[in-house]
């Protein structure tokens, strides 16, 4: 599927929204439309920096892949990576998925990112039930 960005989310995003019984199609922040889980993507906003922009710059910096591994759609404004490119990138990801981290507040030890985002959609998940979004801890970057 070379030059089509797939606009269907990271599998785990939309099964930590689903696992506490949250509609994926309804957001905060994000558009509603057709077939797209607008609280999923939402979910991503708070972690895009840390984990996917990070990752890309970490890999670029590194020589880890080459900028002729992008690919610029000029009519859309869409960038895409190279197939290889998206294997080295999801690999590194999953990597830093496992790493532990400090960033959520009311933790008091460090977590994976994979478990953090369990945690801060259980966390979301709460405040909707309870009707008081007073209680939603963002992500602190220390």
């Amino acid at each position: 599927m070379r030059g089509q960005r797939s606009r269907k989310p990271i599998g785990f995003r939309l099964w930590v929204v689903h696992s506490r019984d949250l509609n994926p199609y309804i957001g905060f922040i994000h558009k509603i439309k057709r077939n797209h889980p607008a609280l999923a993507s939402d979910m991503l906003e708070e972690w895009r920096a840390l984990l996917v922009d990070s990752t890309i710059l970490s890999l670029v910096q590194g020589n880890e892949i080459d900028t002729a591994e992008f690919s610029f759609d000029e009519e859309s404004g869409a960038v895409y990576l190279s197939d290889n490119a998206v294997k080295i990138c999801v690999r590194k990801l999953e990597d830093k998925m496992r790493k532990e981290i400090s960033y959520l507040e009311y933790l008091d030890s460090p977590v994976s990112f994979r478990h953090a985002i369990w945690w801060q959609v259980k966390t979301l998940s709460n405040c909707i039930d309870n009707g008081n979004f007073e209680n939603y801890q963002p992500l602190k970057i220390k």
